[in-house]
């Protein structure tokens, strides 16, 4: 008979591990970053919309990354994320969003915005990375 339960009752006890990847971190470890990155000009290479390295003995927390631009026929876009090109110079007709839920990012790694114009029309573009930084 099992301790305090009907005669033919088993009883099985469960344990559970929470590995030490799940560990809920506390708000005093949560950083916030600059996402916010604007260029104006009408280069017809490639220039630096916003960059983001992530901080020395940091993780980084990539959500996603959003852009918008004055002239979407001519604005062409490049993501480089931790080395890897997720978007090569690409038209996008009107405001986008890029999703990466929780995408980790190790230390020193960059989040690498870029724009460019045709050579001949102004172009006005914006970025927001939405993400933070853990320690």
């Amino acid at each position: 008979m099992a301790h305090g339960a009907k005669d033919g009752t088993l009883i099985i006890q469960v344990a559970v591990t929470v590995a030490e990847d799940n560990k809920v971190p506390l708000a005093s470890e949560e950083h916030p970053i600059d996402g916010y990155g604007k260029y104006a000009g009408l280069s017809g290479t490639l220039q630096t919309l916003k960059s983001w390295t992530v901080t020395a003995a940091r993780e980084g927390i990539l959500e996603e990354i959003e852009l918008s631009c004055s002239h979407y026929t001519v604005a062409q876009f490049k993501i480089t994320v931790a080395g890897v090109v997720v978007m090569s110079q690409n038209k996008i007709p009107e405001s986008f969003t890029a999703p990466f839920p929780k995408q980790k990012l190790a230390a020193g790694s960059e989040v690498l915005i870029q724009v460019m114009s045709d050579g001949s029309a102004t172009i006005t573009a914006y970025c927001w990375i939405v993400g933070k930084e853990v320690s």
